[in-house]
């Protein structure tokens, strides 16, 4: 079917559908944002074959809340027709237009529109804007774009941008851990987004930054050593984890604390049998921080009990042993 003009039939059934004289659903997107979005519901209740033709102009509408309700409205029909003019409205002159349709190559999982999601990265004068697409990247699938994703992370002057950066390498480098690892290197990307950077480095093979980290859990300051804990968490790696149970032997209770919760927010039981066993020893400042960490993770009396009656693992039982 070809889906530039709209056929007689499609005009039809919108007026037998809508009881519109014009037989257009699109009448109401200049109309109210409660006509618009009645407008919208209509188009995608057409479906795509029928609900097409009447999208495809309103990409070249003068107004820009109708050529960004385009992009709203092609998230719900899809189809190559509509990401094409999805992509060529990524270059609109309108900021509220081109988040539209950053918002709908990222619905659609377009890797065609990667490569305006790069340039918008790159150029795009709204920040807001190059952390989306920065993220839309990473959603879409196209490790292609690590690269432009490691440039920018290095170069972009907001820090916003360059962790959105960070984030996208970090999910899209699981498809390709070595480009992952190359772009992090370049042009100062590693560190870009403090430790985040650092840590999802090391979680893609950088020894240079598997060695920071450790250092700094030996020796580093306060803050860089809670800020490394926390860099550690998503990061889906053994030695990782092995480092968070090692960061349970510390001397600051706060930092024993967030180990524990990192531990626990990447599901492994060590978190939660620490917190269980060290509840009752805990210093008095900090017993109450450790029994709401013990409520969020949901763990029972019961759980409790048998935890307690069972020899702590060996990690475990070290960090007590310090205690």
């Amino acid at each position: 079917m070809d889906h530039g003009a709209v056929t007689p039939a499609a005009a039809a059934l919108a007026a037998l559908v809508f009881g519109l004289a014009s037989g257009d659903p699109t009448a109401g997107l200049r109309g109210s944002p409660a006509e618009r979005n009645r407008a919208l519901h209509e188009l995608h209740a057409l479906g795509r074959s029928l609900g097409t033709p009447y999208l495809l102009p309103l990409f070249g509408d003068a107004a820009p809340v109708v050529r960004a309700d385009a992009c709203v409205g092609a998230a719900e029909l899809g189809g190559p027709f509509l990401e094409g003019r999805v992509r060529a409205a990524l270059h609109d002159a309108d900021l509220d237009v081109r988040a539209a349709c950053v918002r709908t190559a990222t619905l659609l999982g377009d890797r065609a529109a990667a490569g305006e999601l790069a340039s918008l990265l790159r150029d795009d004068p709204s920040p807001l804007l190059r952390a989306d697409a920065a993220r839309a990247l990473a959603s879409v699938g196209e490790p292609s774009r690590l690269d432009a994703l490691g440039a920018a992370a290095g170069r972009d002057p907001d820090a916003r941008v360059r962790c959105a950066c960070v984030e996208a390498i970090a999910k899209l480098g699981l498809a390709s851990p070595s480009r992952a690892a190359r772009a992090l290197r370049a042009k100062g990307a590693r560190g870009s987004c403090g430790l985040r950077g650092v840590a999802t480095a090391a979680g893609f093979g950088d020894r240079r930054s598997v060695r920071e980290l450790k250092d700094i859990l030996r020796r580093g300051p306060r803050d860089e050593r809670l800020e490394t804990v926390s860099s550690l968490a998503p990061v889906p790696k053994t030695w990782a984890g092995d480092l968070l149970v090692a960061a349970l032997r510390d001397d600051d209770p706060l930092l024993r604390l967030a180990a524990a919760e990192a531990l626990r927010s990447r599901g492994d039981p060590r978190g939660v049998e620490f917190l269980v066993r060290a509840a009752p020893v805990a210093e008095p400042a900090f017993a109450a921080r450790v029994e709401r960490a013990l409520a969020a993770s949901g763990v029972t009396d019961a759980q409790r009990a048998t935890l307690l009656a069972s020899p702590p693992s060996p990690g475990v039982a070290a960090a007590l042993a310090r205690r």
